[in-house]
């Protein structure tokens, strides 16, 4: 289960009421209930969602009444980068950790939960959420506790004992289909949400009927899976909610990876097809990633490899973007890509899937280490590790020859135009001497250094603009990237090449290339620190990870910054942790 149905869930869980709306000019003649409606209808919209959290959490103050400066947290939790919203989410825990609400400090925890999810980091996420289920069960808080066990169950469904998932979504089916169900989550929220309770009745049972046809897929019994996808659209008939388009497209991704471990491709590809080509669908990342995969791996199972590389690409690309889930399947993607490549006799593709694959070990292991140590035995890292040095080394070595080839036409070339070069560039410099003369002569006020005198000084906003762009650069380590150059970073953040060269000059007290350089060092200083893998890399292999082109520029760097060269400290690091 991808983030999408998750997000629903959550918005779920406080009684969403998504839809198109403009602010009141004065928020504050609004009552409490009403804010907390308008905060749900510009769902998308954070700034208005912040104006209306901000008028809310005021009024608490003012009142005194610290459940409402929990709520009031607790929206402002949502609608920030992660790991802001993981701090308002820990604001929300401190005020009522010690209360016994029915709904905190349960929320904070579920909220925080989510949002190491967004990252990623499911052990954390799942720890919340670990939390969040023994307060929600001390509270008798049924309506968090299936929210819960669907969050729990979808990490185990994918990461962790199988049966055991299923074992834990078919209880809370129990529970849903009791007819007394709505009584009992009633007493689990607030009296401002009791007229929606009917819709979010049946919202909980079809999505209940989706999970258990993801469990049963997971477990690859598909007939079961099938069935329940089936008992969910029917329920989806008489619902009308604001998410009844996302479950829809839920149900239905989820028959076309049915049909495509059934084997029935051509099905797989018409139910993917018809989603596509409906402009009315607005999909998430998540969701499209799933249709070009699976549209790429029916196309490469019926023999039509060329247009399944088309599809498998573009999957990799939304897969690059981020803002998706990791899952297993991710890496026969990155298999299916490197297999073409190797075809092909690619080498710079190969290393660019090996790399990824690699990555999705490193994410896999952490996962299944925490809920099923088992798989972790499945993984081949060595000799992922001895196919990438493989290919590094055969990519240096056509560079190499590239390099002389060049040189040596260039040289020639050189050699033939010399003398014509000669004479014309002696003209020039003669003419170009003379202008600077006149001008100089014309001007009493000419500068040597007028070069800069027409460059502007940023201005603040735009350097704080600039910082903060560079500390998201930082925070995703794109500074690895070999692309990454002072025009290609400028392009990047949306600013002039001369302007992010002044402040990094300013700010950061250093040239372009050291900043950049310094970055990569450091990140190579802490890793190797941390991690044991990657100390089995050549040199050249972690100057390579790094964004260094060349094992030499890497050590030059490492030696700059840190006094000792990057092999001496390796064998330091080795005889530290080596038994004496």
């Amino acid at each position: 289960m991808r983030l999408p149905l998750l997000i629903l869930s959550l918005l779920a869980l406080t009684g969403s009421m998504l839809g198109q709306s403009t602010l009141p000019n004065d928020l504050n003649l609004l009552v409490d209930e009403e804010l907390l409606s308008l905060f749900n209808e510009v769902d998308g919209d954070s700034i208005a969602q912040e104006r209306i959290a901000r008028v809310y959490l005021e009024r608490a103050r003012m009142e005194k009444d610290t459940i409402k400066m929990a709520r009031g947290y607790d929206r402002l939790a949502r609608i920030y980068h992660p790991e802001r919203n993981i701090q308002f989410a820990d604001s929300v825990i401190v005020l009522t950790k010690s209360m016994k609400h029915i709904t905190y400090p349960a929320l904070g925890y579920i909220l925080k939960g989510y949002q190491y999810l967004r990252l990623n980091d499911l052990t954390n996420a799942t720890k919340n959420f670990l939390l969040a289920y023994e307060l929600a069960e001390k509270r008798e808080n049924v309506h968090q506790l299936i929210y819960l066990t669907k969050m729990i169950v979808s990490d185990k469904i994918i990461w962790g004992n199988k049966r055991n998932a299923l074992s834990m979504q078919k209880h809370i089916d129990s529970i849903i289909s009791n007819e007394n169900f709505i009584d009992v989550i009633k007493k689990s929220s607030r009296s401002g949400l009791h007229n929606s309770l009917g819709n979010q009745l049946l919202r909980e049972k079809i999505t209940s009927k989706q999970n258990l046809a993801f469990c049963y897929l997971n477990l690859k019994v598909l007939d079961s899976a099938e069935l329940y996808v089936e008992e969910a659209q029917e329920l989806l008939l008489n619902f009308f909610e604001f998410d009844r388009k996302g479950i829809e497209v839920y149900s239905t991704t989820l028959l076309t990876k049915i049909y495509f471990y059934k084997k029935e491709y051509v099905k797989s590809l018409k139910i993917i097809d018809s989603l596509l080509v409906n402009e009315s669908i607005i999909f998430e990342h998540d969701v499209l990633m799933d249709l070009y995969y699976y549209k790429g791996m029916s196309l490469t199972e019926l023999g039509y490899e060329i247009e399944a590389l088309d599809y498998l690409k573009k999957a990799d690309s939304i897969h690059s973007i981020g803002d998706v889930s990791i899952q297993p399947y991710d890496r026969q993607l990155f298999e299916a890509l490197l297999n073409y490549y190797k075809k092909e006799d690619n080498n710079e593709m190969q290393l660019k899937y090996l790399d990824k694959i690699i990555q999705i070990d490193s994410i896999s292991k952490i996962n299944y280490q925490y809920f099923e140590p088992e798989m972790i035995r499945y993984f081949e890292t060595p000799r992922l590790l001895a196919e990438k040095e493989e290919l590094i080394n055969k990519l240096e070595s056509k560079n190499r020859m590239a390099s002389l080839s060049n040189g040596a036409i260039i040289s020639l070339l050189l050699l033939s135009t010399f003398g014509l070069y000669y004479y014309f560039n002696r003209q020039l410099l003669y003419k170009r001497r003379f202008k600077e003369l006149i001008a100089y002569t014309q001007n009493e006020n000419f500068e040597l250094n007028s070069q800069y005198s027409n460059l502007s000084k940023p201005s603040n906003e735009l350097v704080e603009n600039i910082l903060q762009s560079l500390v998201v650069f930082e925070r995703n380590k794109e500074y690895l990237s070999q692309k990454i150059s002072l025009g290609y970073l400028s392009k990047r953040l949306d600013t002039n090449s001369k302007y992010l060269s002044q402040v990094i000059n300013m700010e950061k007290d250093k040239s372009f290339t050291q900043y950049i350089n310094d970055l990569r060092v450091t990140y190579a200083f802490k890793k190797l620190a941390a991690d044991p893998v990657f100390r089995k890399y050549t040199i050249k292999a972690i100057a390579w990870e790094c964004g260094f082109k060349t094992g030499e520029s890497f050590s030059k760097s490492f030696y700059k910054k840190y006094g000792i060269y990057p092999s001496y400290y390796l064998k330091s690091l080795e005889k530290k942790e080596s038994p004496d």
